[in-house]
């Protein structure tokens, strides 16, 4: 109560701004005085870097008495760094006054609100591609037969975004309406809303030196070569946001205080604090990606194709943070009752003399939240690589295949929705009667969650060597896939709802209801995930070497999946209901009830995926 004390002392200082307010009295004093004030500071940053050094595609082809098709040398390389910083910030105030004054009455009305903002947002993207080289040679002699099909494709994608986003509405409105003979009405309503809110996002996606090369030589040179195909893509994305809503209404309503000396008083106070921190950091890299196809013929009939590599490396990051706090005041007061005919000779009034009622509802609620979350994903040494030596060289060579992914996505959320409802009301109390309702919320959440997720891969290479001499028949099917995958959450949620309700109607001659009513809720919540994968030397190779060589071979497959997920969930529910009611005659009345409650919640989770050397080798 020492801080709504603090706060009504302090919003008789504020300068008036236009707030609706209409006086009507008779004989008496009226005073209405209202102050606003909203403070917002915003801060946004983004910064973004996109970077490619050394894209090179070349094609070379001599052939001599050269027929024959060649062509399809291809290259794509996409380097995209997007940062966004947003800011943005809603506060509507409003005060509604109304007296209507009645003979001798004294009425006063103070509404104060104050909202102040302050929010930050960073955010930083990298993407960086260094040396993608796309390159082609063919030599052929006696020259008939196709060739063609080396392609390559790189994308690095970072986008990092922090957002930042606040609405807060408060509302008061107070009425008073005609004091008897020498009767006093106050009503004094006070709203703080303050939120802090910071969002860091940074995300770097790193290529540095897929390389993707055919090269053939053939002598009497017919037929087809072709299909070295190589797709790389590293994403990092990183997102905090932060999210706030505040929604504060104080209503307070005094009709008629009656009678000689009665008096009414009402005061509101409302207070809500919301700090978010939201930190996010992904990074992505694939360092060297390379797919080499080689085949040399002499005579030289007979196909060859096949050799693909695909890598994706993505790394999400997301901290989220979101706050709802809605407060509501509802106070309601009308006058004292009439005397009994007994006693109106000796001069009180009708609605009684001396009998006073008096409201007071607080209401506090802060929450303070911090979510991290952090997501590296690797891939180091990825090689696909297919090379073929015949001489007299009919028959087929095939299909050497690679597929790599690694992703790590940490998400760490935080949610708070907090509503305090206060609703008090008294209605005529009589001869030299008291009535009191004091009515006190409180509801504070302090909310912590870290996710950190990483999965690496280190030396998946993936080789098919066949050597044949005089040379007819099949090779190929040599598969590998990998996937590495690690995912972290950690998630806080905390809603709490406290209700208080209170009325009071009519005390008798010399009596008083007394109500008090306080509830407090805490809750601690932390939690905190990591989640780590790990591939090491997986190894997937064919090696045939056949000399009068007829028929067959292939078929090689691998496949290494390695999953950590780690998940720490932390969840709050806290409803609290006061329901307090007087109704008597002369008596006196006291009724106090308090609740508290304290939550503390931690939670840890860790989990871990290895594999080491894993090759798998068939040789003919």
């Amino acid at each position: 109560m020492k801080r709504i004390t603090t706060l009504l002392g302090a919003l008789l200082l504020v300068l008036c701004f236009g707030a609706g307010q209409a006086v009507a009295a008779d004989g008496g004093g009226a005073a209405q005085t209202a102050g606003q004030s909203a403070t917002s500071g915003q801060s946004a940053g983004g910064a973004s870097g996109a970077y490619q050094a050394g894209p090179s595609n070349s094609a070379s082809s001599i052939r001599v008495l050269s027929p024959g098709n060649d062509g399809a040398v291809s290259q794509s390389n996409t380097t995209t760094a997007g940062a966004l910083a947003a800011n943005g910030n809603t506060t509507s105030q409003s005060t509604n006054q109304s007296q209507a004054g009645g003979y001798g009455s004294d009425q006063t009305q103070i509404a104060g609100q104050a909202a102040q903002n302050t929010q930050d947002a960073n955010a930083a993207a990298l993407a960086v591609q260094l040396a993608p080289k796309n390159d082609d040679q063919s030599i052929r002699v006696l020259s008939p037969g196709t060739g063609g099909d080396v392609t390559q494709s790189n994308s690095a994608t970072a986008g990092a975004a922090a957002l930042n986003g606040n609405e807060t509405d408060q509302t008061t409105d107070q009425t008073q309406s005609g004091g008897g003979y020498g009767s006093d009405q106050t009503q004094i309503a006070g709203q703080a809303a303050s939120n802090d809110q910071s969002a860091d996002a940074a995300a770097a996606a790193f290529q540095v030196e897929p390389s993707n090369s055919a090269s053939s030589i053939r002598v009497l040179s017919p037929g087809n070569d072709g299909d070295v195909s190589q797709e790389n893509a590293a994403t990092a994305i990183g997102i905090a946001a932060n999210g706030n809503a505040t929604d504060q209404s104080t209503d307070q309503s005094q009709t008629g205080a009656g009678g000689g000396g009665s008096s009414q008083t009402q005061v509101a106070g409302q207070e809500a604090s919301n700090t978010q921190d939201a930190n996010a950091y992904a990074a992505a890299a694939q360092i060297a990606p390379s797919n080499t196809a080689s085949s040399i013929r002499v005579l030289s009939p007979g196909n060859g194709g096949n050799v693909s590599q695909s890598n994706s490396t993505t790394a999400i990051a997301a901290g989220l943070n979101g706050n709802a706090t809605e407060q509501n005041v509802d106070q309601s007061q009308t006058g004292g009752t009439a005397a009994p005919a007994s006693r109106m000779a000796d001069g009180y009034g009708k609605s009684g003399k001396g009998s006073d009622a008096t409201q007071i509802a607080g209401q506090k609620a802060t929450n303070d939240q911090s979510a991290n979350a952090e997501a590296a994903a690797v891939q180091v040494k990825p090689s696909n690589s297919a090379s073929s030596i015949r001489v007299l060289s009919p028959g087929n060579d095939g299909d050497v295949s690679q597929s790599n992914s690694a992703t790590a996505a940490g998400v760490a959320a935080n949610l708070n929705l907090t509503g305090q409802s206060i609703d008090q009301e008294q209605s005529g109390s009589g001869y030299g009667s008291d009535q009191t309702q004091v009515a006190g919320q409180e509801a504070s959440s302090n909310q912590s969650a870290d996710a950190g997720a990483l999965a690496v891969q280190l030396k998946p290479s993936n080789t098919n060597q066949s050597i044949r001499v005089l040379s007819p028949g099949d090779d190929g099917d040599v598969s590998q896939s990998n996937s590495t995958t690690a995912i972290a959450a950690a998630l806080n949620l905390n809603a709490t709802s406290q209700s208080i309700d209170q009325s009071q109607a009519g005390g008798g001659h010399g009596g008083s209801a007394l109500q008090v009513a306080g509830q407090g809720a805490w809750s601690r919540q932390d939690a905190d995930a990591g989640a780590a994968a790990f591939q090491f030397g997986a190894s997937n190779e064919n090696a045939p070497t056949r000399v009068l060589s007829p028929g067959g071979s292939g078929s090689v497959e691998q496949s290494n999946d390695v999953t950590a997920a780690a998940v720490a969930l932390n969840l709050n529910l806290l409803c609290q209901n006061l329901m307090q009611e007087q109704t008597g005659h002369g008596s006196d009345q006291l009724q106090v009830g308090g609740q508290g409650s304290w939550d503390d919640q931690r939670g840890g989770a860790w989990s871990r995926a290895v594999q080491g050397g894993m090759p798998k080798h068939k040789k003919r």
